[in-house]
C-alpha cells in the first residue's frame, strides 16, 4: 500500500505541475509555488486514494468520492498559496474539471490489482463493534 501511495503522489504531482505550468488558466508567479501546489495536490490525491480504498471497495463509488475531494484541494491550493490565481471563465472551469478527471483516473488506475483468480474484497463485516 505504501508503494501505491508513493506512486500516486509522484505521478499526480508531476501531471498537475505540467498541466499548470504549460497552460494559461492558472497563472502562478513563481516556479516554487507551482512545485509546492503540485506537491500538495499529489499528496492529497494519494491520501484520498488510500482512505477511500479502505472505506469503499467499489471503483465507481471511490471515484465519486475522490473527484470532489481533488476539486476542493485544487481550488483551496489556488486560494491559499501566494502567487496563485484562478482566472475566471469557462476555459478555467473546463481545465480544472478535466484536470480533476485525469487525476481521479490516475488515482484509480494506479491501484494494485487483486491476485489472479480472487475477487476484490470489501471491508470485513465481522469487525463491527457492539
Amino acid at each position: 500500500m505504501a508503494f501505491y501511495a508513493l506512486t500516486v503522489f509522484f505521478v499526480t504531482a508531476v501531471v498537475t505541475f505540467l498541466a499548470i505550468y504549460t497552460t494559461p488558466f492558472v497563472p502562478v508567479v513563481t516556479l516554487g509555488g507551482t512545485v509546492l501546489g503540485a506537491a500538495v495536490t499529489g499528496l492529497a490525491a494519494a491520501l484520498l486514494g488510500v482512505l477511500v480504498r479502505r472505506v469503499r471497495p467499489q471503483p465507481w463509488i471511490r471515484a465519486a468520492l475522490i473527484l470532489p475531494g481533488l476539486a476542493l484541494v485544487l481550488t483551496e491550493v489556488a486560494r491559499f498559496l501566494p502567487g496563485w490565481s484562478l482566472t475566471p471563465g469557462v476555459g478555467t472551469l473546463v481545465f480544472l474539471t478535466a484536470l480533476c478527471l485525469v487525476l481521479t483516473a490516475l488515482t484509480e488506475g494506479l491501484a494494485p490489482a487483486p491476485p489472479a483468480g480472487q475477487p476484490r474484497r470489501g471491508p470485513d463485516k465481522s469487525d463491527k463493534m457492539g
